[in-house]
């Protein structure tokens, strides 16, 4: 596809906002969406400006949209359809965000180094926040333990530490595999998602914790790497999270 003649400064200024959605993220969810939705409306500005809007030829993206109206179907059939649809309508800015986010990586690929900066210091900062709220009751800004046996950190009272942090941690892989040519970032990272799943685990999110053992199980499957190894990595996992488990009694309730 052709290129878009976009300025310079506003190409600038998208990169800058995409740069900022993890943090954006800890900060509330209202700056995530309000990010997400100037991106996706100027994804679809300049598409049409261009007669460049494409996407609706795109195989991905029709499987999306067909999946988008299959759960308008079955909401409409389902018993909570007066306390979810609002939530399922709008599902679809996640398709447009995902190929907005392509859209203008094309014109600077290199914007996926400064987003793997970026994702992985934000990542590192909540996992260290979280640790302190574990170990001191408090996180790094003053806020207390909403309940005993959970952590929250920046989240205040929301309970979703865990949920933020199995969501973001696949990125951060995918990432790591992609940039391993650089050593440091592969060794930091590769410490900093080790930490990430413990405190998933401290976090006292369940579901959270399940979604990362079974990212993690899908990632030992298809790397390429010996029988042996992998069986060593399962087992170090289990090894060490069996001991936050079983010498913590509030996690182990």
């Amino acid at each position: 596809n052709k290129m878009i003649d976009i300025n310079k400064n506003l190409l600038h200024f998208n990169y800058f906002l995409i740069l900022l959605l993890p943090i954006s993220f800890v900060v509330g969810p209202l700056m995530a969406e309000l990010i997400s939705l100037i991106i996706i409306l100027q994804f679809i500005f300049f598409s049409f400006k261009s007669n460049n809007f494409k996407i609706n030829k795109n195989r991905i993206f029709l499987f999306f949209i067909f999946f988008y109206f299959f759960l308008l179907l079955t909401l409409f059939f389902s018993d909570y359809f007066t306390e979810t649809y609002v939530n399922v309508i709008f599902y679809f800015r996640f398709i447009f965000f995902a190929f907005a986010i392509y859209f203008f990586l094309k014109y600077d690929f290199t914007i996926l180094k400064k987003i793997y900066i970026f994702l992985s210091l934000t990542i590192f900062v909540v996992v260290f926040d979280g640790y302190w709220q574990y170990f001191f009751s408090e996180n790094l800004v003053g806020f207390q333990k909403y309940r005993v046996d959970r952590i929250s950190g920046f989240f205040k009272e929301d309970l979703i530490l865990g949920s933020f942090l199995s969501r973001l941690l696949p990125l951060l892989v995918a990432l790591m595999f992609f940039f391993k040519k650089y050593k440091f970032l592969t060794a930091t990272n590769i410490l900093i998602i080790s930490a990430t799943i413990i405190l998933i685990l401290l976090s006292g999110e369940r579901a959270a914790f399940f979604k990362t053992m079974m990212f993690l199980l899908i990632i030992l499957l298809i790397l390429k790497i010996r029988i042996r190894i992998k069986l060593g990595i399962v087992l170090s996992i289990i090894f060490f999270l069996s001991i936050f488990i079983f010498f913590n009694p509030v996690i182990f309730d």
